[in-house]
C-alpha cells in the first residue's frame, strides 16, 4: 500500500481558477491536472499554494465531482496591507495544517515572473529596495516564498515555451526536474544560492524531460469524441473550405529557451497564401489574434476566433502546426485531428518525432503538402483513409490522465526514493474543457452547435 503524500500545487503566475459549472472549468492546463491527479491518487493531499477559486466550488456538487475523496484544500491567505501579508499567512496555514517537515513535493505549472518577485529579499546595488508590480506580488511571490521557507523537492510543469524555467533571481529552492514537451538541458537564469547570500548569483542546470505534457487538453475529451465528427460532411465539402490554419500571431518576443524571436508570418505566408494561390485551394486562411496592421497588410489572415467557427470547422479537412520554437511539440495536432482535421506538421514542429503521428503527416516543403493533399482529394477514400489513421493514434491513456500521471510521478518517485510508488489506474472523463468556448457540450463529448451566448 502507499504512503499517503502531500503534494503542493498550483501555477506560478496564475489564479487557478474553479467554477461552480463542472463543463466549462474556467480553468486551464491546470485545473485538469489537479483534479486528474487528486481522483488517480485519492490517498494523496494535494495543497493550492497560490491564488485560487477553490472556494467557489467547496460545499458544491461539483467539488465533489472533481475531488471525491475531498482530497484538494487551499493554503492560500492573503493580506494586502504589508508586504509580509502576502505571503506570511500561507507559511501560517502550512504550520497550522501540520505540513511543517511533511510535505513531500511541488508541482507547480510554470508561468511569467520578474526578475524580482519576493519584497524585501534582494536589494540593488546601492542598498535600496525594487520596486515590484503588485502582479508578481500577488501570483509569484506566494509560490517562491513557500519553495525557499519549506526547502520541499521543487518539480515544474513547463507547457509554455516561454517559461520552461523560473525567471526569477530570487528563487535558491531551484526545479529539479522539468516535465515538458521535449528532452534536453535547460540553464535557468542566475538567482541567489541562499538568502545568506544575496550578492552571490549563479545560473543552475536542469533537466527538461518529455512527459507527454501535450496531452493534458485531452483530458477533457470524452471517450467517444470521434462519433461526434461528420466525416460524410467533411467529404462532402467544397473544395475552397477544405484547408485553413488555426494560428495567432507571436509579435517578436524572445523565447528563452531557444533564443528564437523570429515573427510566424513568413512561414505562414510560404506555407498557406503563397503555396495556395491560384490554385483550386485558393483563398486559404489564417485564422487567429494579430496585430491590427498584419490583417491590412496581409487579407489572407482575418480576425475570427473558433467560437465563430463551427460551420467552417465542420467542412475543414486539413491544416498545418507549426511552432516557433523548434522541437516544442503542443496539443494542436491532437486537437485538430479530435475536430476531424488531418494536421500535416511543419518540418520544425516535431523532429524527434514525439507525437506519435503517421509519418505520412510530416512534410518538408509547402509543395509536399499541397500534393498530399490533392492526392487524398483525388481518392473518393483517400481522406476518410487518413482521418482514421490519425483518430486511431488517440489512445485512452491519453485522455484517462494515466500516460501523463504516471509519467511525471513515476519519475518524482524514483528522483525521491518513493519504494512503495505504484502507477495508478486512469480515470473517467469529467470535463469537457477542450475547445470550451467553441462549442455546447454534453457528457458524450463534442458537438459542433455554436454556444448559446
Amino acid at each position: 500500500m502507499q504512503a499517503k503524500r502531500n503534494i503542493l500545487v498550483g501555477k506560478i503566475g496564475k489564479t487557478v481558477k474553479f467554477t461552480n459549472n463542472k463543463i466549462e472549468t474556467g480553468g486551464g492546463n491546470d485545473v485538469l491536472f489537479i483534479s486528474t491527479l487528486a481522483r488517480m491518487h485519492p490517498d494523496w493531499m494535494l495543497w493550492i499554494v497560490g491564488p485560487n477559486e477553490l472556494y467557489k466550488i467547496e460545499g458544491t456538487p461539483a467539488y465533489d465531482e472533481m475531488f471525491p475523496a475531498h482530497n484538494c484544500k487551499s493554503l492560500f491567505a492573503c493580506d494586502k496591507n504589508s508586504w509580509e501579508g502576502r505571503y506570511q499567512p500561507i507559511l501560517d496555514n502550512i504550520k497550522n495544517e501540520g505540513l511543517e517537515g511533511n510535505i513531500d513535493c511541488a508541482v507547480f505549472f510554470s508561468g511569467m515572473s520578474a526578475n524580482v518577485n519576493i519584497p524585501g529579499l534582494l536589494k540593488k546595488a546601492d542598498g535600496s529596495k525594487y520596486s515590484i508590480l503588485n502582479s508578481y506580488l500577488s501570483y509569484v511571490a506566494p509560490y517562491l516564498v513557500v519553495l525557499n521557507e519549506t526547502g520541499c523537492p521543487f518539480y515544474c510543469i513547463a507547457e509554455d515555451a516561454r517559461y520552461i524555467t523560473i525567471n526569477a533571481r530570487d528563487l535558491y529552492n531551484r526545479e529539479r526536474i522539468i516535465f515538458t514537451q521535449y528532452n534536453g538541458t535547460v540553464e535557468a537564469y542566475k538567482h541567489i544560492l541562499s538568502k545568506d547570500d544575496i550578492w552571490t548569483q549563479k545560473p543552475s542546470q536542469h533537466k527538461a524531460v518529455y512527459a507527454h505534457i501535450e496531452k493534458i487538453p485531452l483530458f477533457g475529451v470524452a471517450p467517444d469524441w470521434r462519433d461526434k465528427i461528420d466525416i460524410d460532411r467533411k467529404v462532402n465539402a467544397p473544395v475552397n473550405k477544405r484547408f485553413f490554419v488555426l494560428s495567432n500571431g507571436c509579435g517578436t518576443s524572445k523565447i528563452n529557451h531557444a533564443g528564437n524571436n523570429s515573427s510566424r508570418l513568413p512561414v505562414y505566408k510560404k506555407w498557406v497564401h503563397d503555396i495556395m494561390k491560384d490554385t483550386e485551394y485558393d483563398g486559404a486562411k489564417v485564422y487567429g489574434s494579430w496585430d491590427d496592421n498584419i490583417y491590412t497588410e496581409n487579407p489572407w489572415i482575418e480576425k475570427r476566433f473558433i467560437v465563430d467557427m463551427a460551420e467552417d470547422i465542420a467542412d475543414c479537412r486539413y491544416s498545418l502546426v507549426y511552432s516557433q520554437v523548434r522541437g516544442f511539440v503542443t496539443a494542436k495536432a491532437y486537437e485538430l485531428i479530435c475536430l476531424g482535421i488531418i494536421p500535416f506538421i511543419h518540418p520544425d514542429y516535431d523532429p524527434e518525432r514525439l507525437l506519435g503521428l503517421p509519418e505520412f503527416l510530416y512534410v518538408k516543403t509547402p509543395e509536399e503538402m499541397l500534393a498530399k493533399i490533392r492526392r487524398m482529394d483525388e481518392n473518393p477514400d483517400g481522406y476518410r483513409k487518413v482521418i482514421n489513421i490519425c483518430m486511431d493514434v488517440i489512445q485512452p491513456e491519453w485522455q484517462d490522465g494515466s500516460l501523463v500521471i504516471n509519467t511525471v510521478f513515476s519519475q518524482i518517485a524514483a528522483d525521491l526514493g518513493w519504494d512503495d510508488y505504484a502507477d495508478a489506474d486512469g480515470v473517467d472523463c469529467i470535463f469537457t474543457h477542450f475547445a470550451k468556448d467553441a462549442y455546447d457540450y454534453d457528457m458524450k463529448g463534442i458537438t459542433l452547435n455554436k454556444k448559446k451566448k
